[in-house]
């Protein structure tokens, strides 16, 4: 079982599709192989891949959250301010939970977009919790720590050891979908895949797979943790956790699709049954995914025109 397949980020797999003109079935028989290759590294260093499905897939239960915590950088004085923050951060990481860990600054990739600036701070500001004072000058001051699936019992003892800690500006619930959550999808990278007391990084590829290196310098050792480190072709593409996005790639979409069938022709032609009790959960604005249908023109009575290409049409 695949549990994640990342190529919105990693581009290994389109490459050679594209170089060698390869068919879905080829496709297919090549993510399932250079899988296996994954098993087998994870394997040889004790991880057990089916520990790790809770930090590679979709927050799937109510009790957990997916969350991220924002830190102030003009609040820290060394320049490395990710090995203050985690300085901070890794005492407070129990060691009995699994869970993805991305980070990386609240930038602004919106271009020539007017008032992007003003933009991005209306949706932090709409987002998050706020523990201390902060002064928004521009956006790439904060430093985010994206956590795909952590207990409120976890989130508690984090949050209450980082509160007085000034740099530390506050935290966002992420469970549902919103305009800052897709954002981050676009802008977070992965650190590590984090499985109880070990912790999971990638290392340069042309590195021996024997090679266990951190390569992003953080104390994970010095506050108890083991550090193990994949490949970066496979890590990438199998232990990198996507964060859900109201913008998918299609292309990312069509490969987790052709990694399931090796008969796949296209995300846009796939139709989709949906039963009239799931159909009625997904329009539920409160607990499923009403808002979104609803902001991209569906409801309740427009079910036969809930086709895979209209939601296309109506994203991108």
């Amino acid at each position: 079982m695949i549990y994640t397949i990342n190529t919105a980020t990693n581009v290994m797999f389109p490459v050679i599709k594209s170089v060698f003109k390869l068919s879905d079935e080829e496709v297919y028989r090549m993510i399932n192989n250079e899988h296996s290759k994954l098993l087998d590294k994870l394997q040889k260093k004790g991880i057990n891949y089916s520990e790790l499905k809770r930090a590679l897939i979709p927050n799937q239960k109510k009790e957990n959250n997916e969350v991220c915590l924002v830190f102030d950088t003009m609040q820290i004085k060394e320049d490395f301010y990710g090995n203050e923050v985690f300085d901070k951060l890794l005492p407070l990481m129990d060691k009995d939970s699994t869970y993805s860990v991305l980070i990386g600054d609240y930038i602004d990739i919106l271009g020539e977009v007017k008032d992007s600036q003003k933009m991005l701070f209306q949706n932090l500001k709409e987002s998050i919790e706020l523990v201390n004072e902060t002064i928004f000058r521009y956006s790439n001051q904060y430093f985010i720590v994206y956590i795909n699936s952590i207990t409120d019992g976890q989130l508690s003892s984090i949050i209450g050891g980082l509160k007085e800690y000034k740099a530390f500006t506050g935290y966002a619930f992420l469970r549902t979908d919103s305009k800052f959550k897709s954002y981050l999808s676009y802008i977070l990278s992965d650190l590590c895949v984090k499985n109880k007391n070990t912790v999971i990084c990638s290392h340069p590829s042309d590195l021996d797979d024997n090679t266990n290196i951190n390569q992003k310098g953080y104390h994970f050792e010095e506050n108890g943790f083991r550090l193990k480190s994949i490949n970066e072709d496979y890590y990438g593409t199998f232990l990198s956790y996507k964060i859900e996005t109201i913008l998918p790639d299609p292309e990312d979409v069509s490969f987790s699709f052709n990694a399931l069938f090796p008969r796949f022709d296209s995300m846009e032609k796939l139709a989709l049954d949906i039963p009239e009790g799931k159909w009625g959960y997904i329009n539920d604005e409160e607990k499923g995914k009403g808002k979104i249908l609803h902001t991209i023109g569906f409801d309740y009575q427009k079910k036969k025109k809930f086709f895979r290409n209209g939601i296309q049409k109506k994203l991108w």
